[in-house]
């Protein structure tokens, strides 16, 4: 049996992709493919990644930390304060993809290239478009 095979099948595993082909997919909506591609550049000698199950803990760990790729691993409480922003509480829920172009937003540049997210506009006091 070849090794993809193998790891492919072993348990705990939910998927493995192959590094080159990462960029390919959709990112906002493949938390698995999106932090792969941002982790690992497509031009590294690594060949394959393997993504645990969600809520997965490596054999042997004292506890499952960070490090998985999925969202509910990234959360993080967000505080965004200035003139340009809305005196509220956002309950819903965001994704790490979108901070850099919402801190951008607020401080008033544009990236130099997409980004996989968006800037969080429901934070702002005025709308304005997004770049791309």
């Amino acid at each position: 049996m070849r090794s993809l095979d193998v790891l492919k099948t072993t348990p705990g595993v939910a998927r493995v992709d192959r590094v080159r082909d990462l960029a390919r997919h959709d990112m906002m909506h493949a938390a698995a493919r999106r932090r792969w591609v941002h982790m690992i550049p497509s031009d590294s000698f690594v060949e394959y990644v393997t993504t645990a199950l969600e809520g997965s803990c490596a054999a042997g760990a004292p506890n499952c930390g960070h490090g998985l790729p999925y969202d509910d691993d990234a959360h993080v409480a967000v505080i965004l304060s200035g003139t340009k922003v809305k005196a509220r509480r956002r309950g819903e829920h965001a994704v790490v993809a979108e901070m850099a172009p919402t801190v951008a937003r607020v401080i008033g540049v544009l990236p130099t290239e997409c980004v996989d997210g968006h800037a969080l506009t429901q934070a702002f006091a005025v709308r304005h478009q997004q770049p791309c």
